[in-house]
């Protein structure tokens, strides 16, 4: 029986909470419109449709006199985590500010070196747990019940319907345009691969002729990325900078400046991404990083078409590979990728994560988005050919997409794995120069013949497990944390 709450609100990066009354708002958006939307008794009416109808990002904190509610976006856009010891519960957003005592919980260890996160709403310490995507906390003062409950789950909605061109292209634009009327007139920066997500984000921009545009490439000399990336720059007159990922910009990982990040980024959740830090360090320390600007994410994109990884011991059901996807490795590795943006000082959209787009998506049936004529070919129709950038990007680990598709969705992860591992070795399949991070690793972990052959995020995820282990064993994390 709950009889004590405390909230605890901290959040350490580039947004603010905002507080009326006993509502406190997280948000990337205006925030207005949600005082008004949470002005409702929550304790007599249903919160799913109310946290349902919410299009934005946010995380929400409420107290009432009979009750409290904290909730997260359906991406987790911003993580909240609490502890429930004896009848008290503590909610924060910076576990590193709330906590005294951090022990380590060696099972989701297990997990998070596998899949680069933690499972569900367990986070690497013991006692702390996490709100996951689409879900909400509730807190019945009077009885002292606690419930964990779901507004949104990732999985095939009815009814079922076909992928309608000119239904899907509308609600895109409609997402952009709304995401434009926020930005006004600030520098839209763009991290444009040679994939299809980040694309398409520039092609609608251009559609929608949006001004002020900044793109950057970053990987090696001669990837297919960057070749890619140069030709939709130069066809639609963008201004755009290529960072080329040397050694001595790598070795950065290994410094001060990535460690200041790491360690507020990683939530206890997390495996922080490093792709884009050395682009933005470079783009800082060289004067190149746009000021008052705002970057549009192409996270989640390729998810649209559907799971293309089996994990392992989640069944063969699809629908139970899609949620396991977007609720672990989409909301917690891949968005929470967004904290880097703002320790750089930029706001950010994930287009993609938009519930419009979530909602129609899921109403397609999965063979249907995953097939040619599916989402991949309506980008093409839609975005892509009308502005004469219909590149097609190549294949990285074998010669035909198909087979390729074949074997991602029936072999074991570990032979996928395996292939896809074999094949980073080769300097040809490797854009981003992992190798070169992957063997200073391999000599400061003194790695074993097994460990070479691991990827890069496997290798990386056992070095920082065994850091955070290294900080909580010396009393540094607290010292990060008093800073």
């Amino acid at each position: 029986m709950i009889t004590q709450i405390e909230t605890q609100l901290k959040y350490p990066f580039l947004y603010k909470w905002q507080k009326k009354g006993g509502t406190s708002i997280l948000t990337n958006s205006f925030h207005e419109p949600y005082f008004n939307l949470f002005g409702k008794d929550l304790s007599v009416e249903d919160p799913a449709p109310l946290l349902n109808s919410i299009a934005g990002n946010f995380a929400v904190v409420i107290e009432r006199e009979n009750y409290v509610l904290a909730a997260v976006d359906r991406v987790r856009s911003f993580p909240l985590f609490y502890k429930i010891q004896g009848n008290k519960v503590l909610f924060t957003d910076d576990i590193s500010s709330s906590e005294k005592e951090f022990i380590v919980d060696e099972q989701s260890i297990r997990s998070f070196t596998r899949i680069f996160c933690t499972e569900g709403d367990n986070t690497l310490l013991e006692n702390w747990k996490q709100i996951q995507a689409g879900e909400y906390v509730f807190i019945n003062k009077i009885s002292g019940e606690i419930s964990v409950n779901k507004y949104f789950t990732f999985r095939s909605k009815t009814p079922a319907k076909k992928i309608n061109l000119a239904e899907l292209k509308d609600i895109f634009l409609k997402v952009f345009k709304s995401i434009l009327d926020e930005i006004g007139d600030k520098t839209i920066i763009i991290p444009l691969s040679g994939g299809y997500d980040s694309r398409c984000i520039i092609a609608i921009l251009k559609g929608l002729d949006a001004k002020n545009i900044f793109a950057y490439t970053y990987g090696t000399a001669g990837s297919f990325e960057k070749e890619i990336a140069q030709q939709v720059a130069q066809k639609l007159h963008i201004n755009w900078h290529f960072i080329e990922y040397t050694p001595k910009l790598l070795d950065s990982f290994f410094e001060e400046k990535w460690k200041s990040f790491s360690s507020k980024n990683h939530g206890f959740t997390s495996l922080p991404n490093e792709q884009d830090f050395f682009a933005l360090l470079h783009l800082q320390n060289n004067n190149l990083l746009p000021h008052n600007a705002v970057i549009l994410s192409g996270y989640l994109g390729d998810y649209l078409a559907g799971c293309k990884i089996k994990f392992d011991g989640i069944g063969t059901n699809e629908d139970d590979q899609i949620e396991y996807l977007y609720l672990n490795r989409g909301s917690k590795y891949i968005v929470n990728s967004i904290r880097l943006y703002e320790y750089f000082g930029l706001e950010w959209f994930i287009p993609f994560g938009a519930g419009s787009i979530l909602d129609y998506i899921f109403h397609v049936p999965l063979e249907e988005r995953q097939t040619k004529s599916g989402y991949n070919n309506f980008l093409s129709d839609a975005f892509f050919k009308p502005l004469d950038i219909d590149f097609k990007k190549p294949d990285h680990y074998f010669k035909k997409a198909p087979f390729k598709n074949i074997l991602k969705k029936y072999l074991p992860r570990k032979i996928v794995s395996l292939i896809q591992n074999r094949n980073s070795f080769n300097e040809k399949k490797d854009p981003n120069n992992t190798m070169y991070l992957r063997k200073r690793l391999s000599k400061i972990t003194s790695a074993d013949r097994k460990q070479k052959t691991e990827s890069f995020n496997e290798m990386y995820a056992k070095y920082f497990i065994h850091c955070l282990k290294q900080e909580v064993a010396s009393g540094e994390i607290l010292q990060q944390t008093n800073k």
